[in-house]
């Protein structure tokens, strides 16, 4: 499973997403890992954790070495052609959940039990000025397309801005997380994010998570102007504001009981909307044709980078 949390700035959505990252391992007793491809990258903090700078992937070789390991003998993938939608084949390495890994052992932190966390990483000051953000997370999707992740399970992404999405593959995952606040400026950038959904076919797999809500105003706001009905109402929490003011970590005793009924029906939708590695495999070849075929990439790289395609290769 799948399931990346994306939204607009301000509305709490790296709070949700180590939240529901802990509440899958302590009370669904699912092995996970959080994957942080926001450009801010500060998560570690709601684990009262430093995530080292040395294991972020924008960290000196690691984006190299992680697409090193990814290539493994497959001969169909030259390094210096390793784009985000370059797909695995016969002889590839893949990404699993443990520590016996080569990309967790050497590029991921355990925060909690089972619970392995990822990032990213932000601008780094000798770059300010001339560095993009969609190099390291580039290789964060290449991660998610070369990672084997078992039914029992699951990756979470807490993600960039919403409409950002669709600049890049990370919208197709099992279920997108739309993190809201009950304000105007985060249904005009929801509308955006699932009318770009709908042009995509990938609407099905949208879900819309209103939080720090306060008001039987806000309440009637959502109802009668959002898009799509909230699949949770989550209220604002002085208890956890006040540990955040505090600088102290979060833990699933700080959630009310209705917002613990809200991680359980996101964690379902979840289960439902999984799709099939075949499946997920199809649309990667489909991205990475329609990327390949663009003057831009043909001028950056080369004309027939589609021969990155191994015909032979059947996803296991």
């Amino acid at each position: 499973m799948r399931i990346a949390f994306v939204g607009k700035g301000g509305a709490g959505k790296s709070t949700v997403s180590a939240l529901f990252s802990q509440y899958l391992v302590e009370t669904q007793k699912i092995p996970t890992l959080l994957l942080d491809v926001d450009v801010n990258c500060h998560i570690d903090q709601l684990f009262d954790i430093q995530f080292p700078e040395e294991r972020k992937m924008n960290y000196g070789e690691n984006s190299y070495n992680i697409r090193k390991y990814f290539k493994g003998t497959n001969p169909h993938i030259s390094l210096d052609e390793f784009i985000k939608t370059t797909p695995p084949g016969s002889g590839s390495n893949f990404l699993e959940i443990s520590t016996e890994n080569y990309v967790i052992h050497n590029f991921a932190v355990e925060v909690r039990p089972n619970l392995f966390m990822m990032a990213t990483g932000s601008y780094l000051p000798n770059a300010v000025g001339q560095s993009c953000h969609h190099g390291p997370q580039a290789v964060a999707e290449n991660i998610l397309w070369f990672s084997k992740i078992k039914e029992t399970e699951a990756v979470i992404i807490d993600s960039s801005a919403g409409v950002d999405h669709f600049g890049n593959t990370l919208f197709f995952q099992d279920l997108l997380v739309f993190v809201a606040k009950p304000d105007r400026e985060s249904l005009n950038v929801f509308r955006q994010f699932y009318d770009l959904a709908k042009q995509s076919g990938r609407e099905k797999h949208i879900s819309l998570l209103i939080n720090q809500i306060r008001s039987g105003q806000q309440l009637n706001f959502v109802k009668s102007e959002f898009p799509l009905e909230p699949i949770a109402i989550i209220s604002e929490s002085d208890r956890i504001m006040a540990k955040r003011l505090a600088n102290k970590p979060l833990g699933l005793l700080d959630l009310e009981v209705a917002d613990t009924s809200a991680f359980e029906a996101i964690f379902h939708l979840g289960q439902q909307r999984k799709e099939s590695l075949q499946v997920r495999y199809e649309a990667l070849l489909m991205l990475h044709t329609k990327l390949s075929s663009k003057d831009s990439w043909k001028r950056t790289y080369r004309p027939g980078l589609e021969d990155q395609i191994d015909p032979n290769y059947i996803p296991e």
